[in-house]
């Protein structure tokens, strides 16, 4: 093995994969929060008596500290803690409740979004859960390209905090149920038109051709 090949094995990662009790995530450590967070949501998740009251937002305990965003970040930034694996997901037990706390599950997100449309599309995965016993639902930021003035298509976002989280244009929603698949794409901003949910919906490939996210031969367990 040459010099650089040893040398390449040691090289830093840019993402780290998390997996919690109730749900898993791949971190992305450029842009501070989850490249995506997936899930199997069932009802006895949502239907136990853990409750949010008391818990706080902190740095992810497995991350290292120079990849983590902090609560400091989201103090005065005028975005909410947006959870990626709703915290109404984890009735089920205090240790699952506190983990959907760890800002590995969080990114920026604009307070009516995250008070409105996307609080919505939380509770209809709950509310298919109900309906179909289990569901896989697969939730991420996006960074969707805008055209400048020139006509060339660029990524702009903000960034917030002293560890420059990054602040997404948009968010997506996968809902598995059997072999169908919803697929929703949410503006992050705080003017949104007041439009049903189904509006927002779209397609898979969309969502990957935004993302970047493959998801494979992802087939629902």
């Amino acid at each position: 093995m040459s010099t650089v090949s040893r040398s390449f094995c040691s090289v830093p990662k840019p993402f780290f994969f998390l997996s919690r009790s109730r749900f898993s995530l791949i971190y992305d450590c450029r842009l501070k929060q989850p490249a995506f967070v997936i899930e199997i949501l069932r009802k006895e998740a949502f239907e136990g008596f853990a409750s949010r009251k008391n818990m706080r937002f902190r740095s992810d305990p497995d991350l290292p500290k120079w990849v983590s965003s902090s609560d400091d970040d989201y103090k005065n930034s005028g975005y909410s803690r947006g959870h990626l694996s709703a915290a109404a997901n984890h009735k089920c037990c205090r240790d699952s409740m506190k983990e959907c706390f760890y800002l590995s599950n969080v990114s920026p997100q604009a307070t009516r979004l995250n008070s409105g449309l996307w609080n919505d599309l939380e509770e209809r995965t709950r509310k298919l859960a109900l309906e179909h016993l289990k569901v896989m639902v697969i939730s991420g930021p996006l960074f969707v390209p805008i055209k400048d003035k020139s006509g060339k298509k660029i990524v702009v976002y903000e960034v917030i905090g002293e560890n420059n989280v990054a602040v997404p244009s948009h968010f997506f929603k996968l809902i598995f149920i059997g072999k169908e698949i919803e697929a929703y794409i949410l503006p992050n901003r705080e003017s949104i038109p007041k439009k049903p949910l189904h509006h927002f919906q779209t397609t898979i490939e969309k969502v990957r051709k935004l993302s970047g996210l493959h998801f494979g031969n992802l087939e629902f367990p």
